[in-house]
């Protein structure tokens, strides 16, 4: 289960950064997805 939930908060993420209207707004969805990524490889 404590893997289900970075997956889903990383989903989250993706889909904001294809979502983004501005290149402000796929900057910071990447920058989130980015630390859940590190988080994950951390775990």
């Amino acid at each position: 289960m404590l893997v289900l939930a970075p997956i889903s908060i990383g989903g989250q993420a993706i889909i904001r950064f294809y979502n983004a209207a501005t290149d402000e707004e796929k900057l910071t969805a990447a920058a989130s997805l980015s630390e859940i990524l590190r988080q994950i490889d951390e775990g």
